[in-house]
């Protein structure tokens, strides 16, 4: 039996969303700025009706065209970048405004408060007003108020974005601590990939309104498959086709020797596969000659050269600096190959300088074969 199960689409979106998570499961859920993350999150938490498909909650339907559970029937608790706790109540009755609003005791439902805030480190809080407490403090006490309710999914929509760097892992912990205690069922869409490997068992990439890819974290983080989880992990990835265990051919022409990956870890439960989606072992890129693949490396293995580099490195390209981005002693050159394939490269400021590297330079870039890692779709 899957946790959730979501199979539904949204007109009015463009949105066709499948997505199935286990039982006591965390799915970080990724994707560009209007992809469908939050449509994600309400079709779950019936903030939004589906116009086709279904969405269940365990054995339970609770959203299909004519059928619609709202949200405070469903078991499920949500927490965002904001705690939107209450100014006219004090963190106690905070707390205890969920499990009253589902019909417990005033007394059992401060009991329960009570326990939660302990839980999370804000015990000694309990009886100040909301407007008295930190933003960390108020995002842990929006953490006790939310499984003050025991519920049966947490949708967690980038409750980490909003504090400071020290605050938010401080915060990522207890979330991994309370989450994993008690089992809970997490879908987690956030933009860092510290908070998906720290958090999560699974990922699933959202673009256009679709999961268009979902897998163990560890894999599809550490070789990813698209150009949005390749920025959200800051690695060079170029699309070809394998032709031997080492060579990776590029659209134009070029080519990228490296290490053959095989299948990745796999931490746990997972979701299941969308349209698209690649689960499970990705083939050994080895085994798969002739097969879509990848070359990913860091910018930091490329090397740049002003003229053609001697010695016949394995891997060399000719390509045009795009832009030059300054980033603290290091300068971020982003350039372009012959095919239109983007590839970072990280040098010192003094390197850039005396390189003369600015936008329109030609340039050739060079990368040793043991920094590159070549693997099947």
């Amino acid at each position: 039996m899957t946790a959730v199960t979501v199979a539904a689409q949204v007109a009015t979106r463009s949105a066709d969303l499948q997505l199935s998570a286990e039982p006591g499961s965390i799915t970080a859920v990724v994707g560009p700025n209007g992809a469908g993350k939050s449509t994600l999150l309400q079709l779950v938490s019936g903030q939004l009706r589906p116009s086709a498909g279904e969405v269940r909650l365990g054995d339970t339907l609770v959203a299909v065209p004519g059928v619609h559970v709202p949200t405070h029937r469903r078991r499920v608790a949500v927490l965002e970048q904001r705690a939107l706790l209450f100014d006219h109540l004090d963190v106690l009755d905070n707390v205890a405004f969920g499990p009253r609003a589902r019909g417990v005791r005033p007394a059992a439902a401060r009991r329960r408060a009570r326990a939660e805030l302990d839980a999370v480190g804000c015990g000694d809080l309990a009886a100040r007003r909301a407007w008295e407490v930190s933003g960390g403090q108020a995002q842990r006490i929006a953490l006790a108020r939310a499984l003050a309710t025991d519920p049966q999914v947490v949708l967690l929509d980038e409750p980490l974005a909003a504090l400071d760097a020290s605050v938010a892992a401080a915060m990522r912990s207890l979330l991994r601590e309370r989450l994993r205690a008690e089992h809970r069922t997490t879908l987690l869409v956030t933009h860092d990939a510290l908070d998906a490997l720290a958090l999560a068992d699974a990922l699933a990439l959202v673009e256009d309104g679709r999961v268009v890819d979902a897998g163990p974290v560890v894999d599809r983080l550490t070789r990813p498959r698209g150009s949005f989880v390749a920025d959200l992990v800051d690695v060079n990835l170029l699309p070809g086709r394998l032709c031997a265990p080492d060579r990776l051919d590029l659209p134009g022409g070029d080519h990228v020797t490296g290490l053959a990956s095989g299948p990745g870890p796999h931490p746990g439960p997972h979701p299941s596969p969308g349209p698209g989606s690649q689960l499970g072992n990705a083939p050994d890129a080895a085994q798969a000659p002739g097969a879509t693949g990848f070359a990913c490396f860091a910018p930091a293995a490329v090397a740049v050269h002003a003229d053609p580099p001697g010695g016949s490195p394995r891997n060399h390209w000719a390509a045009t600096v795009a832009t030059v981005e300054p980033r603290g002693a290091l300068v971020r050159l982003r350039c372009v190959l012959a095919d239109g394939s983007p590839v970072a490269a990280d040098l010192t400021l003094a390197a850039a300088a005396e390189g003369g590297l600015t936008p329109g330079r030609r340039v050739w870039l060079v990368v040793k074969a043991a920094q590159v890692t070549l693997y099947a779709r």
